[in-house]
């Protein structure tokens, strides 16, 4: 991850989502309404499904890493509390949904 500047007094985030070169976070963009293929912002303005630019995510393994830590971090301290009160994780399938559930969200796997 990097960034560009954009403008006189900003920045722009920059991914590299395949492992091969740097792409500005507006081509990665991922659109809440229409075609929910549709990755980036020129390709949203040539598709007619995309009217409206509500932004759902950016589609780059960091951004998805980024997006899953507040959820990664819940559920690790929830283990941690459980573990050090005693509790075996093992039986409880709360916990072990809700690690299972960040770690797809980390790996982009849900929005």
């Amino acid at each position: 991850m990097s960034f560009r500047r954009w403008g006189l007094n900003g920045a722009q985030p920059c991914f590299q989502p395949e492992g091969r070169g740097m792409k500005k976070a507006s081509d990665l963009l991922l659109f809440e309404v229409g075609d929910k293929s549709i990755i980036g912002v020129d390709a949203a303005k040539n598709d007619g499904s995309v009217y409206r630019y509500q932004i759902r995510g950016i589609a780059a393994p960091d951004a998805y890493l980024i997006a899953a830590a507040p959820d990664l971090y819940e559920a690790l301290d929830n283990i941690a509390t459980a573990t050090h009160n005693g509790f075996n994780i093992h039986q409880n399938s709360v916990l072990i949904a809700e690690a299972r559930a960040a770690l797809a969200k980390a790996r982009g796997e849900v929005s």
